[in-house]
């Protein structure tokens, strides 16, 4: 069987961990709207917040399943024995996460190498694992898929592990197992307590936002563009590939603070708060993209601009689901 989305084609079933959180979120709906939705199954954690999904979990295929659990997970692979697997379960994206390394573990190590394990027992025809650029830890300059990984958190050393055990497990059994590493999503349903939402949400209510330091940089990536690189990778499965999702340009705050400012429309200065400066804070902080452009012939279509504007219309529109 095989599923299609503009174009791109993949074998269904269609597997998504992850899916209630930012990513996989706008990454289930785009299947939604171009797939057929009984053929894509979602594993959710029991007590999992769907605030993102509830309109569309009666129209995919939902399961609670614990993947810290090795039989539970065997047992659900092998009766749905899905074909494309999308894992963007996660913990410690987040800054108010962090602190947790036991749930980061658990999560980003153990549910990973459960659900690989399972799949790898049924067979299947590709694997995308969600990486993060955190991995790299700070350098001086564009980071590249070959760099040595140096990760200053526990985050990005448990996300850095299940990176290099999904591409061994690729070079070892001849499997297409994936990796993406997104740099600094942003658009749509992301979570309060990351930065564009903080100052969206801010400045809407025309409260004065706290930042740290003028200088401090991020790859910024519209939603829609991230999506697109996860399906364009599950059409094109390759053999332990690891790419970058960015665009390979950095935006400082006090930049991105101007842009959304003056989408909004209102006159107000943040607040600058050395004393909230994070151990990871940095003025260099960007995605060399050669590989996936040249590879998976993937770039992002989405300005800065454009893609805040596109933000801030949506966060007017759907103020009530963070207000609540």
């Amino acid at each position: 069987m095989g599923f299609e989305a503009k174009s791109l084609k993949f074998s269904t079933p269609v597997l998504i961990t992850g899916a209630s959180g930012f990513v996989g979120s706008n990454l289930l709906r785009r299947l939604v709207r171009e797939a057929q939705p009984k053929k894509v199954y979602v594993i959710l954690r029991k007590n999992a917040r769907t605030w993102r999904i509830d309109d569309l979990l009666r129209v995919v295929s939902t399961y609670i399943i614990d993947l810290r659990d090795p039989l539970a997970t065997n047992r659900f692979i092998k009766k749905i024995k899905p074909k494309t697997i999308f894992h963007l379960a996660t913990h410690g994206a987040y800054p108010q996460e962090q602190y947790d390394e036991q749930e980061i573990i658990d999560t980003n190590i153990i549910c990973t190498f459960n659900l690989m394990q399972a799949c790898l027992g049924e067979g299947f025809d590709v694997f995308i694992n969600t990486g993060t650029s955190s991995e790299y830890g700070t350098k001086k300059k564009p980071m590249r898929e070959a760099d040595m990984l140096d990760p200053n958190t526990a985050y990005g050393a448990s996300k850095a592990w299940a990176t290099l055990y999904g591409r061994y497990l690729a070079l070892n059994r001849k499997v297409p197992i994936v990796t993406l590493r997104p740099f600094s999503a942003y658009g749509f349903y992301e979570p309060l307590g990351r930065l564009v939402p903080n100052l969206i949400v801010s400045l809407i209510k025309k409260r004065r936002p706290h930042l740290s330091t003028p200088s401090v940089v991020r790859d910024f990536v519209f939603i829609d563009d991230v999506v697109s690189a996860f399906l364009l990778a599950a059409a094109h499965p390759s053999t332990g590939a690891i790419f970058n999702i960015g665009t390979g340009k950095q935006t400082n705050l006090a930049e991105i603070f101007s842009i959304i400012k003056n989408i909004i429309g209102v006159d107000i200065k943040p607040v600058w708060d050395k004393k909230i400066s994070r151990s990871f804070d940095t003025s260099c902080w960007v995605a060399d993209t050669k590989l996936v452009r040249k590879k998976l012939n993937w770039a992002p279509k989405t300005s800065l601009r454009n893609g805040l504007e596109l933000t801030v219309d949506w966060f007017k529109r759907n103020m009530n689901l963070y207000e609540a």
